[in-house]
């Protein structure tokens, strides 16, 4: 038997269903707002694969910056850490945590095997694979932006007891 999508109907006697249908148009909307909501809606329909993963990468790092956070702000009041720099060590471990879990995945979005071999099965429906690169820049603007609070909090801690000379030792009243 001869398939309809190889010949003409009225080669193979059978008459094919009309499958084109006139594209509706919208119509033009001069409102600017109106304008920006459907431009906002393009946006989040052509991009939502994008959006949920940027949302789950991002959602865990902040889950593990806050978790140190809060572990050496709350929960480690033993370790001996002066009150004068706690604000600074809470950051920077919170900025540590970020950055280690940043580093390795960034890493993992420009391995070019990994991303060939995610693009052939069911995942390339759920993970945008053609965009890793630009994910990939993304995880390092973050990381570099980390990476430099995390220095400056340090630098700052490390150079505490040169402005205060005093510093950890309270002056001796003779």
């Amino acid at each position: 038997s001869q398939s309809n999508y190889l010949y003409p109907p009225s080669r193979s006697g059978l008459q094919s269903p009309k499958v084109y249908v006139k594209p509706k148009k919208d119509r033009f909307n001069r409102n600017a707002v109106q304008q920006k909501i459907q431009h906002f809606k393009r946006f989040i329909e052509n991009y939502r694969r994008h959006i949920v993963c940027f949302t789950i990468v991002y959602g865990i790092t902040a889950g593990v910056a806050l978790e140190r956070c809060y572990f050496y702000g709350l929960q480690a009041d033993s370790t001996g850490v002066p009150e004068t720099s706690a604000v600074g060590i809470v950051v920077s471990r919170g900025s540590a945590a970020a950055i280690s879990f940043l580093y390795p995945y960034m890493l993992l979005t420009v391995c070019r095997n990994l991303i060939t071999l995610g693009r052939e099965t069911f995942l390339n429906r759920y993970i945008p694979f053609d965009a890793a690169i630009d994910f990939h820049r993304f995880m390092a603007m973050s990381a570099i932006l980390l990476t430099g609070q995390r220095s400056q909090v340090r630098l700052t801690l490390t150079l505490t007891p040169i402005s205060n000379p005093s510093w950890p030792c309270p002056p001796s009243s003779s």
